[in-house]
């Protein structure tokens, strides 16, 4: 297998984008369009082959955005749904002491800090984060939720984050834990299914390192059930690996060994399906996800599954973990612990959320871009060179509606982008003229020309591409490219006046920097970038101007260019818009992140115009 390296550069941080794919290349055809999008295969039982050290994506099917975040765009107002049981995204607190103002317990409260750094939180300004100080002794850190009343299914959803140097060698519980009368560690729960259950969702190497696994260890579950192996829990892995040994005969008369029950004895688990082991990168958010569904007594119809963003990777149904209908769930746990640490290891967690039913990422909360009418919908805004006219086309999704013209540019200026810079909910053109590098505003009631303003003039080589909120002040910001040295900034805007500047990550050769919006959901914008010769694209999660990890997207076919990402149907995720130059045709690719998950023609250009934005 060949690791696909994309390195960034800059005077800040030397990023790099390392994918696990496989080169052998599965053609999608979607509507005509044909991408090369890049399969991954599972290793039964180490990482993704090919990823960097273990680190990869999920192999298994994406859920299809029907969560319960899907319907609060942000997170906004999520504990009202009737679903869920508890929400907190740690805005609210100002110390970890006020932290059993919402939940039931929170210890080690000298441990515990409410984190603010750009960095290490997911969305808004505050996250959790627990630590673990240099020392010989254990330390369980934990905030605890009592579930009341008591469920038979729950789901627990948190971005967890660990820091860049994590590493602890020691016993290491942390993560998303669900539990049914839990009495405490060392205590073999009865074979009878009448004591107690616990699943924790962690990441740990539980002995040596397996192939592929470097710290913070394979995603996997620390279990207590009734068919357990030893008094201080079992290690359940996706592939169906289970440790401790066991001495135990499996149905097909061999030594049972390491095999999970469902290998060891598949006619009792038949719907039971390997999947490849999950090892997430440090210093990088993920949304991860534990449901537990307690069987119905005397019937194996159990089951206990995880997603990371999105995507399942590790399933455990056919499960039969109580025998009584009153032992249900009761507790739900995020921590740190480690039974010693020599260096301080931190974890962050962030938008928590418990409820009965799957939860799922969360979406953007940011309106639809290039909106020119109101309702709710992305437009084209199209600009004919020869003219110097532009036209706006209303959009209903990829399906057009209808069309007015917009204001004449004058000579050697150009639409670069589209954004509300007054703030009155009304796009406006923001303009570039390539010959005196200076920029404008015209701002915008629909199409028609209301006033206009300059904006700061750019340093010789450099050329502006987007507008976006870079740094959480509600206002858009420049975002800058310099070709020549693949250089990216971002200037601080307060309408147009110019309040500061930092520099972005540097492009790898042969990659150009096509817009800065939102793919992740975390209301911060992130890099889309295209190398026009591979036709491939690429996704770069910033915080803030930092670069923070990246991913490739679906390559364009041959003719097709990338102009830009928009929402076009209303799923709060970010989609591409391609154009064809020779036929003058447009598509939408409609995607989850980085994944492209379907796609459809959108209308084809008038003799002479380009589409400005998207």
């Amino acid at each position: 297998m060949q690791e696909v390296v994309l390195s960034a550069r800059s005077p800040i941080r030397r990023p790099s984008l390392r994918l696990g794919y496989r080169l052998t290349a599965l053609l999608l055809v979607c509507f005509g369009l044909a991408p090369m999008a890049q399969a991954v295969g599972p290793d039964t039982d180490g990482a993704i082959p090919g990823s960097n050290n273990g680190e990869g994506v999920p192999t298994a099917t994406p859920i299809d955005g029907s969560g319960i975040a899907s319907r609060y765009p942000g997170g906004k107002n999520i504990a009202s749904d009737p679903a869920v049981i508890f929400a907190d995204d740690f805005e609210s607190y100002t110390s970890p002491s006020q932290l059993t103002n919402n939940w039931d317990a929170a210890y080690q409260l000298p441990n515990i800090r409410i984190a603010t750094e750009t960095n290490n939180v997911f969305s808004g300004n505050k996250s959790l984060e627990f630590s673990l100080p240099i020392s010989a002794n254990e330390v369980s850190n934990s905030a605890k939720k009592i579930i009341n009343p008591t469920q038979d299914t729950v789901f627990i959803r948190a971005y967890t984050k660990f820091d860049p140097g994590y590493q602890v060698t020691a016993s290491n519980h942390n993560g998303l834990r669900l539990s049914a009368r839990y009495p405490g560690p060392g205590i073999m729960p009865p074979p009878d299914g009448t004591g107690f259950f616990l699943f924790l969702l962690q990441n740990h190497i539980e002995g040596s390192p397996r192939i592929g696994e470097s710290a913070p260890g394979f995603t996997h579950l620390y279990s207590y059930w009734p068919r357990q192996r030893s008094a201080f829990g079992d290690h359940w892995y996706p592939t169906g690996l289970v440790v401790p040994f066991d001495s135990g005969i499996g149905e097909d008369g061999q030594q049972i060994g390491n095999r999970g029950d469902w290998l060891a004895f598949p006619s009792q688990y038949p719907d039971f399906r390997s999947m490849a082991n999950f090892l997430p990168q440090r210093d990088r958010w993920y949304c991860c996800e534990l449901m537990l569904h307690a069987n119905t007594p005397g019937q194996n119809n159990g089951e206990v599954k995880f997603w990371i963003d999105g995507r399942v990777v590790g399933d455990f149904p056919d499960l039969n973990v109580r025998s009584i209908s009153t032992l249900k769930i009761d507790e739900a746990h995020i921590g740190l612990h480690a039974q010693h640490s020599e260096r301080i290891n931190k974890k962050w967690y962030d938008n928590v959320v418990i409820a009965t039913q799957y939860i799922g990422p969360m979406v953007s909360a940011t309106t639809a871009r290039g909106d020119f009418n109101g309702d709710g919908f992305t437009d084209y805004l199209l600009f004919n060179p020869s003219t110097r006219r532009t036209a706006i086309w209303n959009l209903q999704g990829n399906a057009f509606l209808g069309g007015v013209y917009g204001p004449t540019l004058p000579a050697g200026w150009k639409v670069v982008y589209v954004a509300d810079v007054n703030l009155d909910r009304k796009s406006d053109y923001v303009l570039f003229n390539a010959s005196t590098r200076q920029t404008a505003v015209w701002f915008l009631n629909n199409a028609a020309f209301m006033s206009g303003s300059y904006g700061p003039t750019l340093p010789v080589g450099w050329t502006l591409v987007a507008a976006a909120d870079m740094n959480n002040d509600g206002r858009p910001d420049y975002v800058l490219f310099n070709p020549g040295t693949r250089q990216t900034a971002v200037w601080f805007l307060n309408g147009t006046m110019f309040t500061g500047g930092a520099f972005g990550p540097t492009l790898p050769p042969g990659w150009m920097l096509i817009d800065a919006l939102d793919f992740n959901a975390n209301n911060k914008p992130d890099y889309l970038l295209s190398n026009p010769t591979t036709r491939q694209s690429a996704i770069w999660y910033l915080n803030g101007t930092t670069f923070a990890w990246g991913v490739f997207g679906p390559t364009l076919p041959s003719g097709w260019t990338l102009q830009g990402a928009a929402d076009f149907n209303t799923d709060a995720k970010s989609d591409y818009v391609l154009f064809q130059a020779s036929t003058r045709r447009t598509a939408v690719w409609y995607l989850n992140g980085g994944t492209l998950t379907g796609g459809a023609y959108g209308p084809t250009l008038a003799t002479g115009y380009s589409l400005a934005f998207p």
